[in-house]
C-alpha cells in the first residue's frame, strides 16, 4: 500500500487527526529514533486530542453565546 492510499483510507475512516500527525512524523527526521510503540502513541494522542477540540469547538458554536468567550477567562 502506497502512502497515498493510507493517507485516502485515514481520511475515509474520519481520522484527520491521526493523518495529520502522521504526515507531521513523515516530515520529521528525528521521529526515526522513537520505537514503533512510542510512535503510535503520538499518532493515537494527535487523534484523541484532535475530536476532543473538534467537539468542543461544536458545543462552543452551538451554546450562542452574546460575547467570546474562552476557559481562561
Amino acid at each position: 500500500m502506497t502512502r497515498e492510499q493510507t493517507f485516502d483510507k485515514l481520511y475515509s475512516l474520519k481520522m484527520h487527526g491521526y493523518a495529520a500527525a502522521l504526515e507531521e512524523q513523515l516530515k520529521n527526521p528525528e521521529m526515526d529514533s522513537l520505537g514503533f510503540e512510542q510512535r503510535l502513541a503520538l499518532l493515537v494522542d494527535a487523534q484523541y486530542l484532535w475530536r476532543e477540540n473538534r467537539a468542543y469547538a461544536t458545543r462552543l458554536r452551538q451554546a450562542r453565546l452574546k460575547i467570546s468567550a474562552c476557559i481562561e477567562d
